[in-house]
């Protein structure tokens, strides 16, 4: 699927600036002058020092700047609206939990209210895991605007981070790496400002690699429930990926414990709570499947694509018969766009002929060109033991990206710490490098973070200046509020490719019959007579919308034929 045009901005812009402006600070910091050398990275290294030897301020600092960083791009620079279908079906399961409930019950119109990535029967709601939903629901809840919960997510991944590399790393390096990372996803990235994904489930991932290394050293029940914590944020987040990244963490933990001889501790003091909360995480999840899809063990990704997708998620799974649709834009898009993905990839040409991009696109966003680092001294980086469980778990990540149909760069989130453990320790590595008697690392270090803080930069103003669908589509939202009364939207598209099916307007919240603007599909003046007849009699105000392609911005005029 194209990706949208703001996020292929970012991402174009990370693969194409950032690698080489780091090897061109690299390299500058060859000819630099020694004492301006060291005295740059002297006070670079200080500052970075005060920070690390204060545990509390090093945990909470990252989350802390993401968070107000976040808010004031959002609020200062460029407001988030929602424009990816899949951001718009989040923010129904925000809308929902917000309302108190764990699903909605169809709606009687429920056939002009058919949208992607949102069940329509047995229930009405999100196919998605709760966790990014729970998230927008509190920030919704807490401040009236969903994207809060967005920038708690974010701002709470950052401090998981920071926390994660004090377990792995010396106090500066963990430091270093909470810079990092802050710089690449916690301002300015999608992940921190759209409705998407990808914090939450790199929130969890966190918690569950960095309790790893506290339970190695001593087993206690307080890093056991963070570690517990983590495998529940990651079940209703990212199940699949989650798991992943989890088995190495559990495989070396059950060898920890076979090779012990305190084993009633590690019973009591890892496993039990370990148990407990996953066993309370277990029916939580039975709960809310039951809920949505009448079945407790089914989830709603399922019924969905049972009802809607044609395709597998997974790359060997079988083609789905054609549903029936009743629009023409869900057939060009499950059809048209979807199906295409997956049919390429059943040949073994094509199978690795879309492996580049699935693999690129796992570094795209997080990494970018800091993944040169543990490239280029793999070396160094495999022989510290400890990493290597960190390569692991990114390896077990590439697979299991490898084996879906299709890839998108928050998918890889749960992975995320393992590949910024495996960067910040490449960065180690530069950091001590030498050419022949002149140290010239310590300033190339300092010249990779600072071409980071240049890209952040960057995607910054980047994010000032780019126009998005998404803010026409609250723009004629907004108009129609603005007048009087209550508003039934009927919406006609022209036929693709004129419209692109990625911009869509007919999505609406968890209170259809509450809201002041109703979007609605159109089935034409017949198909429609049920559902003028239904708002009328609330007193809404009737519209059309025609939408003949992406190049106007439509204007709602008066339904025909209606006083």
């Amino acid at each position: 699927m194209p990706a949208p045009s703001v996020f292929a901005a970012w991402f174009d812009t990370l693969k194409q600036c950032e690698l080489g402006g780091m090897l061109g600070l690299a390299a500058a910091a060859l000819a630099a002058p020694a004492r301006l050398a060291a005295v740059v990275a002297r006070g670079f290294c200080r500052a970075l020092d005060a920070v690390a030897d204060r545990p509390v301020l090093a945990v909470s600092l990252p989350g802390l700047l993401s968070f107000s960083g976040a808010a004031l791009a959002g609020l200062l620079l460029r407001y988030p609206e929602p424009e990816i279908h899949d951001e718009f079906s989040y923010l129904l399961a925000g809308d929902t939990f917000a309302h108190g409930r764990l699903a909605n019950p169809p709606h009687p119109m429920w056939r002009h209210f058919e949208s992607f990535h949102v069940l329509q029967q047995p229930t009405y709601q999100s196919k998605y895991p709760p966790a990014q939903g729970m998230f927008l629901a509190l920030g919704q809840r807490a401040t009236g605007d969903p994207i809060a919960g967005v920038w708690l997510s974010t701002a709470l991944a950052m401090s998981a981070f920071a926390w994660m590399f004090r377990g792995w790393l010396p106090a500066r390096w963990a430091a270093w790496g909470s810079l990092l990372v802050l710089l690449r996803v916690g301002v300015t990235s999608y992940w921190a400002q759209a409705y998407w994904g990808g914090a939450v489930a790199a929130l969890g991932g966190a918690l569950v690699w960095g309790a790893y290394p506290r339970l190695r050293s001593s087993p206690n029940v307080r890093d056991s429930l963070w570690l517990a914590l983590g495998l529940a944020v990651l079940s209703n987040a990212r199940p699949f990926e989650g798991l992943v990244v989890s088995l190495p963490v559990a495989a070396a933990l059950a060898w920890q414990f076979a090779r012990t001889a305190a084993r009633a501790a590690w019973l009591a003091r890892v496993a039990a709570p370990v148990a407990l909360v996953l066993a309370a995480d277990a029916a939580w999840i039975l709960a809310y499947n039951r809920a949505v899809t009448g079945s407790a063990t089914t989830m709603p990704y399922f019924v969905h694509a049972e009802q809607y997708a044609q395709i597998s998620q997974w790359v060997l799974g079988k083609r789905r018969p054609a549903p029936a649709y009743r629009h023409a834009e869900m057939r060009e898009y499950y059809e048209g766009q979807e199906l295409p993905f997956h049919e390429r990839q059943q040949t073994a040409g094509g199978f690795l002929a879309e492996l580049p991009r699935k693999l690129v696109g796992s570094a795209d966003v997080p990494y970018a060109g800091l993944m040169f680092l543990p490239v280029v001294f793999a070396a160094g980086v495999w022989r510290r033991r400890r990493t290597r469980l960190a390569i692991a778990g990114f390896g077990a990540a590439l697979a299991a990206a490898a084996t879906l149909t299709i890839f998108i760069p928050h998918y890889g989130a749960p992975a995320t710490p393992c590949g910024f453990l495996l960067v910040a320790q490449g960065l180690r590595h530069l950091h001590a490098a030498r050419l022949g008697a002149r140290r010239f690392g310590r300033l190339a270090a300092i010249g990779v973070t600072a071409t980071a803080v240049g890209v952040f930069a960057y995607l910054l103003w980047l994010h000032s200046v780019l126009g998005a669908w998404g803010h026409v589509r609250a723009h004629v939202q907004q108009t129609l509020e603005d007048l009087p009364g209550n508003h039934l939207v009927v919406v006609r598209y022209g036929p693709p490719p004129g419209h692109q099916v990625h911009n869509e307007w007919v999505y609406n919240g968890a209170d259809i019959d509450g809201a002041r603007v109703v979007w609605a599909r159109d089935l034409g003046d017949d198909g429609n007579r049920d559902l003028i007849a239904y708002f009328l009699a609330q007193g809404r105000k009737i519209w059309l919308m025609e939408v003949p392609d992406d190049a106007q911005l439509p204007q709602p005029r008066p339904y025909p034929g209606l006083k």
